[in-house]
């Protein structure tokens, strides 16, 4: 995991801090940089200057307690020379070590010893911290990407960048892939261990996703209050909205903050809400996905999300068909390919379902309907490929389905799927994996807790066009 540059770092670190444990004069490198110091921050009271020399102590004792159960020697030593303070003769007196130069000798072995421990200190510091803050990421989401490894790169060191631009959006049309890119680029970020901290908020037709899953109008008042939730900051209950707002920018210029706002959709929203936080980023940081761009800022960068080029287009239908099991499909030659990037371009929630349609009906009829439809825009394309989807599904998926935007957003159990729908467990079981097969339902959570969503999409059409669907079926 370290490089050898970190290997160096870290020994400068270490002599330094030894060095400098009565003389406070002397500096010591990469304090601020190093985990097992920023850590013990927060636990330490006092001016900046002070807590970071005493959170370095700290650090440095852990070490040296690890290398007593590895090396006792080794460890007094260290601590006879440099936190007790005695010469090398005082040293090789108490140690009996018969002379200075093996007493020199000892301490350098010791000093590499206890890098090693730093070191290794470090990296389970720092693997613990990746492991909180990409547990408050939906990471399932961005599984198996294609084609978007050089835009998450470039996201990745906007967001790691020392400069005056602290807010981020990235700006794309629905099913694009939004969600997906930000959460790769925050998990390639998370590894650079620039964040102590990281908020994750989710709009939905307008409002916001509280804690407990509902969808609330937002207002500042109300975006303030649920960062400072997510974020354990205790709030009295008669807090004002002014002490909120101060503790919200003590907080943001202490800790490094990724704050992330997903699925917003109004430009007036999104305009207004980067105006209102600006005041609080720096070191902390804004990324937001956005349907609509931002007005011009110098203290934002709007980064396009355009669609899959030809090649990773070809990519994702292969791997959509295998996973369909349409063997043909996913072996096919890219020119048989080309009709359906033709039709529908790069667009990956497009594609996914347009493949998983050709599962049921063959491509040259799904291909041939939405060529036939006249197909003005993005919306018409998608609202025809869901309309001949809900054509191919059971009449179990489908009453399945239209309760499906009545969920939360963060998404939905299989046991209060069965509550609502009133299906039995078995069908319900082959209900779910119909709609997971066809594109339509998102699989969240972990092997031993599963939630079920939908896409925004999905809801979006669901909501527009699912009493016109079910009329035209005869009912649901």
């Amino acid at each position: 995991m370290f490089s050898e540059v970190d290997r160096v770092e870290m020994r400068l670190f270490v002599k330094a801090a030894l060095l400098g444990w009565h003389k406070p004069e002397i500096p010591v490198p990469a304090q601020n940089k190093l985990r097992i110091v920023r850590n013990n921050l927060n636990t330490v009271e006092q001016a900046p200057e002070i807590a970071l020399r005493l959170a370095t102590k700290m650090a440095i004792n852990d070490c040296l307690k690890v290398l007593a159960g590895q090396n006792e020697q080794s460890a007094e030593i260290l601590t006879l020379r440099y936190i007790e303070g005695y010469s090398r003769a005082e040293t090789s007196k108490q140690l009996d070590l018969q002379s200075v130069n093996r007493c020199k000798h000892l301490c350098q072995q010791a000093v590499s010893q206890l890098v090693e421990v730093a070191l290794s200190a470090e990296q389970h510091q720092r693997q613990r911290q990746q492991r909180k803050l990409a547990a408050k990421l939906p990471t399932e989401l961005a599984r198996d990407l294609i084609g978007v490894g050089d835009l998450c790169h470039l996201i990745g060191e906007q967001l790691v960048a020392d400069t005056d631009v602290h807010s981020i959006a990235l700006v794309g049309i629905g099913g694009i892939g939004k969600t997906a890119i930000c959460i790769q680029s925050v998990l390639n970020v998370i590894q650079a261990d620039r964040f102590e901290a990281l908020v994750w908020l989710r709009m939905e037709g307008g409002g916001m996703v509280t804690a407990d899953g509902s969808i609330a109008p937002l207002t500042m008042e109300r975006l303030v209050a649920q960062i400072l939730h997510d974020l354990g900051v205790s709030q009295p209950a008669q807090t004002t909205m002014h002490n909120q707002r101060e503790q919200l920018h003590d907080y943001l210029q202490t800790a490094p903050t990724l704050i992330i706002v997903d699925n917003l959709e109004s430009a007036e929203i999104t305009n207004q809400l980067i105006t209102y936080l600006s005041d609080f980023l720096n070191p902390s940081k804004l990324l937001l996905t956005t349907r609509s761009k931002p007005a011009l800022n110098t203290k934002l960068t709007s980064i396009p999300i355009p669609q899959l080029g030809q090649q990773a287009a070809f990519a994702l239908i292969r791997q959509q068909a295998h996973s369909a099991n349409c063997t043909e499909l996913a072996t096919a030659a890219d020119r048989c390919l080309q009709p359906i990037v033709d039709l529908v371009g790069g667009n990956p929630l497009a594609i996914k379902l347009v493949v998983r349609l050709a599962a049921d009906l063959s491509l040259s009829v799904v291909l041939d309907d939405l060529k036939q439809a006249e197909i003005g825009d993005i919306d018409q394309l998608y609202r025809r490929i869901y309309q001949r989807t809900w054509g191919c599904i059971s009449p179990e998926a489908r009453a399945l389905l239209a309760i499906m935007p009545l969920a939360a957003s963060t998404g939905i159990t299989a046991e209060n799927m069965q509550m609502c729908s009133g299906l039995e467990y078995g069908i319900l079981s082959d209900t779910i994996r119909e709609l997971v097969a066809h594109s339509l339902l998102e699989v969240h959570g972990t092997t031993f807790e599963r939630f079920y969503a939908i896409h925004s999409l999905t809801k979006t059409f669901l909501l527009i066009d699912v009493l016109d669907w079910a009329q035209a079926d005869g009912g649901i």
